[in-house]
């Protein structure tokens, strides 16, 4: 059985879900649901933010 893709997300959609939770103090699931993206994926992005490694995200790709 063929594995599913992980979800690709562009720099800018990570940008704007971050700004949304950080900045607009909207929070995680109710900007995960604006977004359409999975709770625990914005989860590991704000955390990645707030560690200073945001810029990392998505270099593998």
């Amino acid at each position: 059985m063929a594995r599913i893709p992980h979800g690709q997300y562009t720099k800018e959609l990570r940008e704007e879900a971050v700004r949304m939770a950080e900045v607009e103090k909207l929070g995680l699931r109710e900007t995960a649901r604006r977004l359409s993206i999975p709770s625990g994926t914005l989860k590991n992005w704000v955390m990645a933010y707030r560690n200073g490694q945001f810029q990392e995200i998505g270099k593998h790709q």
